[in-house]
């Protein structure tokens, strides 16, 4: 069935009035709920958020799929392609690794950035001062 534009009309997702089971009655924490509902995997709690841009290309590309020879998601030309298209979900894969590469260089930003803060000045000295009831302790 097509709409005006001549598109394929998509059905629409149900709504649903209760929460999903991942996360608890009353909890507005997206973050709570998506760190209750991931596996820990050693990486420390909440568990890791870093990307690694590099994983992402080598799963993408071992499913042969080159990021640079794809339609790009989202343009007229990829939402006139049938949705079981492969090319489609190339494109899709495609602005994942996009994403990914995104993500693991502004990462990378905000370490440098932090480093850089960090060397900026001796921050002991910049806290509050201890105050005069302060007893330093003596190891023995």
């Amino acid at each position: 069935m097509a709409d005006s534009r001549g598109s394929r009309a998509r059905p629409q997702p149900a709504r649903h009035r209760d929460p999903p089971a991942h996360r608890l009655p009353g909890d507005r924490s997206v973050n709570a709920a998506a760190n209750r509902s991931r596996p820990h995997l050693g990486a420390g709690l909440p568990a890791s958020n870093q990307v690694a841009f590099a994983e992402v290309l080598r799963f993408v590309a071992d499913l042969g799929v080159d990021p640079t020879r794809v339609l790009t998601a989202g343009t007229p030309a990829w939402c006139e392609l049938p949705d079981d298209h492969p090319d489609k979900l190339a494109a899709v894969l495609a602005a994942g690794v996009h994403h990914a590469l995104r993500v693991d260089l502004a990462q990378a930003a905000r370490a440098e950035a932090s480093r850089a803060v960090s060397a900026s000045t001796d921050w002991s000295r910049v806290g509050r001062p201890r105050p005069d009831s302060y007893i330093e302790r003596i190891s023995a």
